[in-house]
């Protein structure tokens, strides 16, 4: 998928506006089997009994609130996308652009920019969620340069506007070749005004759970979690989850490429906060969660040491990245400020979901920065991103108060 730049606008709101937080998806949490070292002694004792009482409590099902009058109410919403793929002779580019709001579709209409230097090779296609098609432009204009229109979407009237739209272009014929620059989509659907809201992010889901049954609440949250392939996830970060405004942001030097497509590796590469030599292989390993967009250099400088407060700097970025010896002669990795809560909270998901131990004196530095570095809107749409891609959250993004109740990672 590529880059998403939402911008989005209503012409009637619903009457309660839902905060970019409440937008972040939300699961269940689930009951998980505990390990075997724990089997034999987890209900034998009060407090863990405790803990699983409460813990029983979140998997009961909650009685919907009785009914209002249901209203319909209309709302415009508009995504738009700026992918720059090259299309190469007798070859296909695809983009997407993703909607959350499950509309009833009115109207809606998709504009496209594609420079060809002959658009009568062009087949522009526009597909919904629900898989039907609609053919845009076929191989018209002749030998005319470029391709930049508004098509109407009436064609779709009725399907529900929630999920990926995908843009296909084909070029058909050898010698003329173009790039598809950019496209925009606008959707007008109604909706019922008494749909139920995304609970807000401060609504704590694991009331009254501490240690061991909270990580296992927290387990059981990603059950239903499906992490991609590590190519696939490369290609999510690249084209998707990391591309805002078209381009894509190294998270330690803050250098941008262009987004859309996957970078050759020594220029941008993917760095799995947690080492893979530290236990990030199989499915850990292409959890989205903790994979970010680095500089090559960057992300081979960090390898595999632990996050750390550099006191003798031996590397450094304009961003603050630093790597170097702590004040204990170790050496570590320190992120910039805008990255350490981020990492923080990507290190504490992967503990917790892959039952791995985190240091102490790497820890220690992990809970400060959880603090220092506050979760922010950008770091939730992230979240969201990514569970749109695996169906799951990390709740320490959602809930970073949550590390506050586990004793030990």
């Amino acid at each position: 998928m590529n880059s998403v730049s939402l911008q989005r606008s209503l012409s009637q709101p619903r009457p309660v506006a839902a905060p970019l937080a409440r937008e972040a998806l939300r699961s269940t949490p689930a009951a998980v089997t505990p390990r075997a070292s724990e089997r034999s002694s987890f209900t034998s004792s009060p407090s863990r009994a405790d803990s699983l009482t409460k813990l029983g409590s979140l998997f009961a099902p909650t009685a919907a609130k009785p009914a209002s009058a249901a209203a319909e109410t209309e709302k415009t919403v508009r995504a738009s996308a700026t992918p720059n793929l090259a299309i190469p002779d007798n070859s296909k580019v695809e983009s997407t652009l993703r909607f959350d709001d499950a509309l009833s579709l009115k109207s809606g209409k998709v504009s496209v920019d594609i420079p060809h230097s002959y658009r009568g090779d062009l087949v522009v296609t526009l597909t919904s969620p629900s898989g039907k098609s609609q053919t845009l432009s076929n191989k018209q204009g002749g030998s005319e340069d470029n391709l930049k229109a508004t098509f109407d979407l009436s064609a779709f009237a009725g399907e529900s506007t929630k999920g990926d739209w995908k843009l296909t272009v084909e070029d058909t014929a050898k010698q003329d070749v173009g790039t598809l620059k950019e496209w925009n989509l606008e959707l007008t659907g109604t909706a019922k005004s008494d749909e139920p809201q995304q609970p807000p992010t401060g609504e704590d889901p694991f009331q009254g759970l501490r240690d061991q049954a909270l990580l296992k609440a927290i387990q059981g949250a990603s059950s239903g979690k499906h992490v991609v392939s590590y190519s696939e996830a490369r290609k999510e970060i690249f084209t998707n989850v990391d591309v805002n405004n078209g381009k894509v942001r190294d998270v330690y030097t803050h250098r941008e490429i262009n987004g859309g497509k996957i970078p050759n590796s020594s220029d941008m590469n993917v760095e799995h906060t947690w080492p893979q030599s530290k236990g990030a292989t199989g499915t850990a390993k292409s959890d989205l969660h903790h994979l970010f967009p680095t500089d090559s250099k960057a992300n081979s400088t960090r390898s595999s040491f632990p996050f750390g407060k550099v006191e003798k700097v031996q590397w450094s970025s304009p961003s603050g990245a630093k790597f170097g010896t702590d004040a204990q002669g170790r050496k570590v990795f320190e992120p910039p400020d805008d990255h350490k809560g981020n990492v923080a909270r990507a290190m504490f998901y992967f503990s917790a979901e892959y039952n791995k131990r985190i240091p102490p004196e790497e820890e220690s530095v992990l809970r400060e920065w959880n603090k220092s570095d506050a979760v922010d809107a950008a770091e939730i749409e992230r979240n969201r991103r990514v569970a749109g891609v695996q169906g799951n959250n990390n709740q320490f993004v959602l809930h970073s108060e949550l590390a506050d109740r586990i004793s030990d990672f």
